[in-house]
């Protein structure tokens, strides 16, 4: 079900980009290109201010790393994964990027940073019989979104739990629908707290510094299994040029190191207590295993109220 919802939303997000794309190269032939032709004046230079920027031009662009968590679900990985990824994430830098084009069409870089929602200011002043229709794209992409955060949210936790770090009822399914229904509820009650600051350009740069971290640590592992004795040899399911991760990893360290040094926030101080505090759960929960006796009554009535159960290999 999460599959085909998914279908029918992101088609109907490339319905409503095509749309924008296709105006804006009608109003390119028609002669607008003032504000494409002055669009990177007064351009920042400042690296710190550069990163923090590339925090929000990135989130635009944040799912790109879903498709990992669920290579359990996918039908031969070693094939579909790679293919996927080179195949979907061209096609959406092409459309996002022609998108922006579009925008700048019609729209300033200032009128573009006061508008309460570029679309529609843009849907106006383009289609403004058809204007209507933007809002409502809008609101289906945004639901689509939702709707893959939640699936592939839901699968990270699942996974973190069945192997040891995260509570044991977030490793149980539904007895039969087979979704990770506490894992999935615990992304929503999640969801909820972070949107309690109601502060979309703070939760973006605290919650993209904090997982630049994590994606720069992820990606040393690949460079260090590359050459580790122990891991060196294992068969992968698929393997990527070095020049990618070591690419990739000097990226995070430009992400997370240089707003420190240049542009610090208090947002960074809270990214690094979380971190911290983890590290403090960490150590005697997981290292060491140390359960609380209570545990056993909150997992057991938490399996009661979500009617699941652990999986076996079987299922």
């Amino acid at each position: 079900m999460a599959k085909r919802v998914q279908i029918i939303f992101t088609f109907s997000k490339l319905i409503a980009l095509a749309l924008i794309i296709i105006g804006g190269i009608v109003k390119l032939f028609q002669g607008y290109t003032e504000h494409l032709a002055t669009g990177f004046e007064g351009t920042e230079t400042n690296p710190g201010t550069i990163a923090v920027g590339l925090y929000s031009g990135m989130w635009a662009y944040d799912g790109w790393n879903t498709a990992n968590f669920m290579t359990e679900e996918i039908i031969n990985p070693k094939r579909n994964l790679p293919l996927a990824i080179c195949i979907g994430m061209p096609l959406v830098i092409i459309a996002y990027v022609m998108t922006n084009i579009s925008y700048f069409t019609v729209m300033s870089v200032q009128e573009m940073i006061d508008s309460p929602a570029v679309a529609i200011t843009w849907a106006n002043r383009v289609i403004p019989n058809a204007a209507w229709l933007i809002p409502i794209f809008v609101a289906l992409s945004t639901f689509g979104t939702g709707n893959g955060s939640l699936f592939s949210g839901g699968r990270l936790m699942f996974s973190c739990a069945r192997n040891g770090h995260m509570p044991e009822v977030l490793a149980m399914v539904h007895y039969n629908k087979y979704t990770p229904v506490p894992a999935v509820a615990l992304t929503v009650v999640l969801a909820v707290v972070f949107l309690l600051p109601a502060d979309i350009g703070t939760l973006i740069d605290f919650v993209s510094f904090l997982m630049w971290i994590f994606y720069g640590m992820a990606i040393l592992t690949v460079i260090i299994f590359r050459y580790k004795k122990d891991y060196k040899d294992l068969e992968r399911t698929f393997k990527v040029p070095l020049v990618i991760p070591v690419i990739a990893f000097i990226a995070a360290v430009f992400l997370v190191f240089v707003p420190i040094v240049t542009d610090p926030q208090i947002e960074f101080l809270y990214a690094a207590v979380l971190i911290v505090v983890g590290y403090i759960v960490y150590i005697p929960l997981i290292h060491f295993k140390f359960r609380f006796k209570f545990m056993l009554s909150v997992t057991t009535f938490f399996q009661l109220y979500f009617n699941c159960l652990k999986p076996t290999k079987e299922e």
